[in-house]
Parts: structure tokens; sequence; C-alpha cells
């Protein structure tokens, strides 16, 4: 059996050991408990693995006949590789995703002594340390991004599609949103109300007949909790091999795109930092947040 062919039937392992929906307890009675997957986020994260493990097995030229031949010595290796640059959190998630994968080989084929758990493997760095106005991510990650999340519909992309135009937190946008033909209304933090003018492009995007499920007849959304939506980039940026970002970290984005279209226009650096403020809902003369948490790079 190729690599190829070994990776195909690692997934087809995963596809047959999926069971969306299946009750827990009634596994637990047939002694398939530790044996099922069974929420779609599982997965497509093993799936995920898979094919991360098998790009490196590629590049490292590694001879593997079947899903067996992936041993504890490949895994280690494969980790070390990782933890060369990813996160302390990226690498013991590799780790105990790997550790399952051998737990639902061992299932699959009845290999009682089959068994892919291994020591901690530690990274060189332990976190990306960046805070603030620091932790905006980078316009080249967020463009991959959306066109990911045009790609793949989904109640999280269609909130990622929308932040581009919107800007705002993460619960503004999922909760707190109501639009009609001209104008998008956030409540936001205090109570405030954020106005954002419905362009051209995002006109487009509330078009789309893909993203009509978390639309609602009375101008609303049915989008996801908060926290779904920065798992779903949580899984994107793994899948990437990124620095995690969340979805704040977007509207630093934005906030610093916006300070950079003021300042091309004349406009002068403590009067740029205000407008963005009072364009972030913030008030004003809130400069020092604004320099703090949003703005990177105040040219």
């Amino acid at each position: 059996m190729s690599r190829k062919q070994v990776r195909r039937t690692m997934r087809y392992i995963m596809k047959k050991l999926f069971r969306p929906g299946a009750s827990k307890h009634s596994a637990k009675k047939t002694g398939d408990r530790h044996r099922l997957i069974y929420s779609y986020r599982t997965y497509y994260a093993f799936l995920d693995v898979i094919n991360v493990l098998f790009r490196w097995i590629f590049q490292e030229n590694i001879s593997i006949a079947a899903p067996t031949d992936l041993t504890v010595d490949i895994v280690i290796r494969f980790l070390q590789y990782k933890a060369n640059n990813c996160t302390q959190t990226t690498v013991d998630w590799y780790r105990s995703m790997l550790a399952g994968l051998g737990n639902h080989i061992r299932a699959y084929y009845c290999i009682e002594n089959y068994d892919l758990h291994v020591p901690r493997v530690y990274a060189a760095k332990k976190t990306s340390g960046l805070r603030g106005a620091a932790a905006t991510m980078p316009r080249a990650e967020y463009d991959l991004i959306l066109d990911y999340c045009r790609a793949h519909p989904s109640g999280s992309a269609y909130t990622v599609l929308l932040e581009e135009h919107l800007a705002g937190r993460v619960t503004d946008v999922v909760e707190r949103m109501r639009i009609n033909n001209v104008t998008v209304q956030m409540k936001c933090k205090g109570g405030k109300l954020l106005y954002r003018p419905v362009t051209l492009d995002m006109a487009e995007l509330l078009a789309d007949p893909r993203f009509a499920a978390w639309r609602t007849a009375d101008g609303g959304f049915t989008l996801p909790r908060s926290g779904s939506v920065n798992q779903f980039l949580r899984r994107l940026e793994k899948r990437f091999h990124w620095d995690y970002h969340s979805f704040h970290d977007i509207r630093r984005l934005l906030a610093q795109e916006h300070y950079d279209g003021l300042r091309r226009m004349g406009v002068k650096r403590d009067r740029a930092l205000g407008l963005t403020g009072l364009w972030l809902n913030h008030g004003p003369r809130r400069q020092a947040l604004v320099l703090k948490s949003y703005v990177k790079n105040p040219w």
C-alpha cells in the first residue's frame, strides 16, 4: 500500500467510526464508548491531523505501508518537528489527537497492543506572547480565511465575512445586530449603538443565497455563539499552521487599516487616533486606549 493509500485508509477508518448524534450512554453498554467518534468537530479535526501528518511524512520520505506502521517513534519525530515552530498548546493538541488516532486504529483492526501515546514534547515557544495592539491578525492570513469562508458556507464563516464590513466585537456581531437596506445597527458594550453603512460589497454578501439560512425575516441573524466562532478560527489557524488569533484580533486589523486610511488622507496622528476610537465606538478622547489595544503602527 502506498503512502497516499495509507492516508486514504486512515480517513476511511475515521469515517467508518463516525456516528453523529449517537448516544454515548448506549455505546458504553455495547463497549463502543471510546471506539466511536460522536461530533463533527472531532471528526474533522482527525481528518485535518491526518492530512498534516502525511504532508510531513511525504516531506521526510518516511516509509509507511499500512495504518499500523504509524509508530511511536514516528509520532515523536513529528511532534518534535511541530515543536520548532508551534506553541506548546498546539503541540499538546497534536499529541492528544495522535493518541486518539492510535486508539481508533487499534479499535478498527482489533489490535490490543497498538498504542500511540507518547511522552510530552516541549515546544520551543510556549505562547505567541502577543497582547493588545500587537496581537493584530496579519492581513494576508485574514484574506486566506475569507477565501476559505466564501468556499465553505457556515454560520461561523458568515460571521467572519460580515466582520470585514463591521469591525465589531464578536458578541455584538452574533447577538445584537439588526439590518435594513442602508444601515447595520449593533448594540455594543454599555448599551451604545454602533452603525455601519451597507456598502455595495456588503449588500452582495447579504444577498448571497448560500448564507440565507442565517438570516431572519425581521432583519436579524441566527449566528453561532461567540465561542463557536473563535473555535472555528482556531481550527482554521491550526490547519494553516499559524499562531492563534481571536475574532477580536480581526477587529484590531480593521482598526489599523481605518487609521492608516485617515493618515493617508492627511489627518494628523492624534486626530486620526481619536477618530479611530469613535469609529470603534469607544467614544472621544480615547487615543491612549486605541494605541494600547488597536493601532500597532501609529505612524
